[in-house]
């Protein structure tokens, strides 16, 4: 083989190479659900399978190509069965439009997360059906639940209605699912984010501790009207899909907390001069008083 032949040869063998490896790591949609809730249960020590079940219960849709039922990432729901969208942007459109027409009763993603009793906790549309996000909310949501219930079944029950009724028939369709996946379900391969979901998720992370700055620093201080209105079109900018302002926002944030540091530290140094200064003069008021009293007594 001449030289041009061998390299080649050896160029087609390096782009067949590339070809093949990301298809390893790439998860299809219908797995998404079933890979965050795997990964959920794991880290959060829910019972194995349980999550899996409640999202089948919630999404669950037959997949003839593989020929079982699978949790639908890209289902929204607004009364009567749930509606399955190809893709997540036509799930997110169907949303909009709902809320267009003065809709608010809508539940979203792999854990049908209700938007008008939720949605504060997302910080877009599109983050409420991320997977990632979706999954984590549902399982804190459950493990709340857990916490007053005492226990999962009861638990899952709730995570639907707490109509009797309603909860026991729910319950009964998730313990069905939660049976078959214990029977039945080989092990999911949990694949790591790819890098553009992991900054969603923590650019989503960072707009969550933001709201929680402003709510622990209301009523300690206001900001001026120029940086109020810089921070609504940050969040806003956020909250519309452009991550253009995401940098600017974590660098506001850290400016904020620091001054909210030297602020506290300033006002507890001053809060406790002043209450040193009042018991100094209590105290030799007290003394005053208590030699008077001595004196009178003896004249």
């Amino acid at each position: 083989m001449t030289p041009f032949g061998k390299t080649l040869a050896a160029a087609l063998a390096l782009v067949a190479g590339l070809q093949a490896e990301p298809a390893q790591a790439i998860v299809s949609t219908g797995d998404l659900c079933a890979t965050e809730t795997a990964r959920t249960e794991r880290t959060r020590n829910i019972p194995q399978h349980l999550l899996t079940a409640i999202s089948l219960a919630e999404t669950g849709r037959w997949r003839d190509d593989k020929g079982e039922i699978v949790a639908w990432p890209w289902t929204v729901t607004n009364g009567g069965p749930g509606r399955y969208f190809p893709t997540k942007r036509a799930a997110v459109a169907e949303v909009r439009r709902l809320m267009a027409a003065g809709e608010t009763n809508i539940d979203v993603g792999c854990m049908q997360i209700n938007l008008r009793h939720h949605g504060d906790n997302f910080v877009s549309i599109e983050h409420a059906f991320d997977p990632a996000a979706n999954v984590a909310y549902g399982a804190g949501f459950l493990q709340r639940l857990f916490k007053e219930a005492k226990s999962w079944t009861k638990a899952a029950s709730w995570y639907h209605s707490r109509t009797p009724h309603l909860a026991k028939k729910y319950l009964a369709k998730v313990n069905r699912l939660w049976g078959e996946r214990q029977r039945n379900a080989e092990p999911v391969r949990i694949v790591e984010r790819a890098p553009e979901e992991t900054s969603r998720v923590r650019f989503a992370r960072l707009s969550d501790r933001y709201r929680a700055h402003q709510a622990k620093t209301a009523g300690v201080r206001d900001l001026p009207a120029d940086q109020a209105t810089t921070r609504r079109k940050q969040l806003d900018s956020w909250r519309n899909g452009d991550s253009a302002g995401v940098a600017a926002l974590a660098q506001r944030l850290r400016k904020e907390q620091a001054e909210k540091r030297k602020y506290s530290a300033t006002r507890n140094g001053v809060d406790k001069a002043k209450f040193a200064k009042k018991r100094r003069s209590q105290l030799q008021a007290w003394r005053l008083g208590r030699a008077y009293a001595s004196g009178g007594a003896g004249s």
